[in-house]
């Protein structure tokens, strides 16, 4: 009786890939989750608290979902994604709060506004799938190096969402090379 090993190897090989290449309901499951979450984008846009209303410059934002505030700010956000290099959720005893980090334009506009405008706010608005107000930290010192680190007006799940699309966001515009020192 003769074997053939080269039909054989074939064969094994043919198998070896098939099943190599199968994937388990949950692990796809996994892999799409994973590639819908590389697409989500986030906006993050800061605005300047302004001690009274003035028309067409200013408008109302509304923090905190269960005990509102409100306050005015300057319509146009002096930072928004293009000036970010990153965010992070960092872990604390009380839960968490998010930071953002900003680049060379956002440490010299932070640094200036909150030197210029101690004592007040700076409303962070973001469209993360839902457009709302998220935080309204207080500027108490300047802020020299460039980052925000504020506790949102979110889930735990809706923060993550948030900084997903925020890095997703900051890749997607270095890629098209709208970011400077892309």
């Amino acid at each position: 009786m003769k074997i053939r090993w080269l039909a054989f190897n074939t064969y094994l090989l043919a198998t070896a890939l098939l099943l190599a290449g199968c994937k388990s309901p949950e692990e796809k499951t996994q892999a799409a989750e994973v590639r819908k979450q590389k697409k989500e984008l986030s906006t993050v846009r800061v605005h300047l608290e302004v001690s009274g209303e003035t028309p067409g410059r200013t408008t109302e934002a509304t923090i905190l979902r269960t005990s509102p505030i409100l306050l005015h700010v300057l319509s146009e956000p002096f930072l928004d994604e293009r000036d970010v290099q990153g965010a992070i959720i960092i872990e604390n005893a009380g839960g968490f709060v998010v930071k953002i980090q900003f680049d060379d334009h956002g440490v010299f506009a932070l640094d200036n506004i909150s030197t210029s405008n101690k004592g007040r706010r700076i409303a962070i608005m973001s469209d993360f799938g839902e457009a709302r107000w998220l935080a309204a930290p207080v500027m108490a010192r300047p802020i020299k190096d460039g980052s925000i680190t504020f506790t949102p007006d979110a889930t735990r799940e809706e923060a993550a969402r948030f900084v997903r699309g925020i890095n997703n966001t900051v890749k997607k515009l270095k890629k098209n090379q709208l970011l400077p020192g892309s």
